[in-house]
């Protein structure tokens, strides 16, 4: 599942990057806000011998902090991902909280549950 962790955590970066760069900058000294979700199903047919169906929704808040120039330095990025993976006639809760934080001036990236 860690994988498709990743893939919604790259999503929403992604996502949340993108729309920071249309951020008015008359609002720069003052932390912005971003807040999206979505749902998605995939089938994994690669992880086990059979296919597993995933069904989930995630959402994310994003805080971006700025310097005195407008300029961004820092996102903070809390993510919730609620989902269920069934197979077999099994299904499975599948859950997950995590901080994704990003560095705009070293480009370094972290993720804390």
């Amino acid at each position: 599942m860690s994988r498709l962790l990743r893939r919604v955590a790259v999503f929403a970066s992604a996502a949340a990057g993108a729309t920071a760069l249309f951020a008015p900058a008359t609002y720069a000294a003052q932390p912005t806000f971003l807040h999206f979700g979505d749902s998605f199903t995939e089938v994994d047919d690669q992880t086990c011998g059979f296919p597993i169906t995933l069904a989930a929704t995630f959402t994310a808040d994003v805080q971006f902090f700025h310097d005195s120039n407008g300029d961004r330095v820092r996102s903070l990025n809390h993510m919730q991902f609620r989902g269920t993976d069934s197979a077999n006639g099994i299904s499975l809760a599948d859950d997950a909280d995590f901080i994704h934080t990003f560095d705009f001036t070293t480009k370094r990236t972290a993720m804390s549950a």
